[in-house]
């Protein structure tokens, strides 16, 4: 008889690992625990996800950075195999850590609505199958998977309500941000997939994957939706509402340098479940051919690694890349930071400075810290007023002729002193928008 599709999951994620699953070691006193988190992170691998809210409308990332989420081992039992519940059961935040006053303030509510609640493990115990099933839950094909958390209705009251967790593919399919820094110490790349042109497959697997090839470049392919019929309409509206952010991102410079599009037919990828095995075969030497190419891009040069022929972008490159892009960001956020630091406000308005020395919300968490950050923004506003050519005023405010303006409109390669790296910086340009951490 077939394994349900969870228990066989977590049964090959613990073989690969070389574990032996809690009920099928022979030492009861002593079972081994299922592949988790932590083990992984212990071998350097930092793995995560991305899963939907369903309920709240939002992206997550798994593993969760806050605990504000709570499970039901009887729900979870419909879901998971026992000893992968029973793990968690054994490994709750609650049994590992002190809870916060807060934190268990939102536990002992959420337990009013129902009792069996409990806290979920923390990322070094949680098993890399429940992220797993929270990331893959594709709609009407898996079901959604319920936690709970505390809300604030609208009345400011605090409830307890079940949250509904499902893809993650939903919010964000390509998540390349996930594994990235200001200016990266080593490669991190993607293997997207993507539909192939009029012309089809090639039949040498080498060809069916797609790249830029010189830093100019912007994308390999430009994705089109024929819209020619209503139901095509419908379709191109939800895609771009599902796929837009991660379509935007992998052309900026930096980005789109680090993937490798995999071209597949309409009998392969998707919902193409029954794949037969020859053709689960070819699409896998494709991936392969997508790897070596990201070898040979991103590895040093030698006799056993040539370079790709006619790709011009190195580690060398793509690093340059990255430094040219990110400058003009710090630019415009210096220019920002001087803009609405220096300005001059209304007789009932106090500048920046005045708010730093006595805040109208003390939340500072204790003197030490306030001595330090005083000290430490005056720097930083001298480092923008440096950076920006913008000289102290002896009564140390500007009106809006003295402050660099916001960029309005298309750039011009232009040399500015106010703005030194936008200038032939890397097109297009990306932009600094803060949204919360999910």
């Amino acid at each position: 008889m077939p394994k349900p599709l969870n228990t066989w999951l977590a049964d090959e994620l613990d073989a690969m690992a070389g574990l032996q699953p809690r009920d099928q070691t022979t030492d009861q006193r002593h079972p081994e625990p299922p592949l988790t988190l932590g083990h992984l992170a212990d071998e350097g691998i930092a793995l995560k996800m991305f899963t939907t809210n369903l309920t709240e409308g939002t992206p997550y990332t798994l593993p969760f950075s806050q605990r504000k989420f709570f499970f039901d081992p009887q729900e979870f039992r419909r879901y998971f195999p026992e000893r992968i519940v029973q793990h968690m059961e054994d490994n709750s935040a609650d049994r590992k850590h002190a809870l916060s006053t807060s934190e268990r303030q939102d536990w002992d509510l959420a337990r009013t609505i129902c009792d069996r609640l409990v806290p979920l493990p923390d990322a070094r115990d949680m098993p890399v199958v429940v992220v797993t099933r929270f990331s893959l839950s594709f709609p009407i094909l898996l079901s959604a998977v319920p936690l709970w958390r505390v809300f604030a209705d609208d009345a400011g009251s605090r409830v307890a309500r079940k949250c509904w967790f499902s893809d993650g593919g939903i919010t964000s399919n390509f998540p390349i941000h996930f594994f990235d820094s200001t200016l990266p110490k080593w490669p991190t790349f993607g293997i997207n997939l993507g539909p192939t042109g009029p012309e089809g497959l090639s039949s040498t697997e080498a060809d069916n994957i797609k790249a830029i090839l010189s830093p100019d470049q912007q994308e390999p392919f430009t994705r089109w939706s024929d819209i020619d019929a209503v139901p095509k309409f419908v379709a191109a509206i939800l895609d771009t509402m599902q796929n837009w952010m991660d379509n935007a991102q992998t052309k900026v410079p930096g980005y789109r340098d680090r993937v490798v599009v995999v071209t597949h037919s309409k009998e392969e990828g998707g919902l193409n479940l029954n794949m037969p095995h020859d053709l689960i075969l070819r699409f896998a030497r494709r991936g392969r051919c997508a790897g070596r190419f990201l070898v040979r891009r991103f590895a040093p040069i030698t006799e056993a690694n040539p370079r790709n022929e006619g790709d011009l972008i190195t580690w060398e490159t793509h690093r340059w890349q990255r430094f040219r892009s990110v400058m003009p960001l710090m630019e415009g956020l210096n220019a920002g930071l001087i803009r609405g630091w220096d300005w001059k406000p209304d007789e009932q308005q106090r500048p920046y400075s005045a708010l730093m020395e006595s805040p109208p919300v003390d939340d500072w968490v204790d003197l030490v810290q306030k001595g330090h950050v005083i000290p430490l923004s005056n720097d930083v506003i001298e480092l923008g007023r440096k950076w920006s050519g913008i000289q102290p005023k002896a009564a140390g405010l500007y009106g809006l002729a003295d402050l660099p303006l916001p960029i309005i409109g298309p750039v011009e390669d232009k040399y500015e002193p106010t703005r030194p790296f936008l200038a032939g910086s890397p097109k297009p340009r990306p932009v600094i928008r803060i949204v919360k951490d999910f």
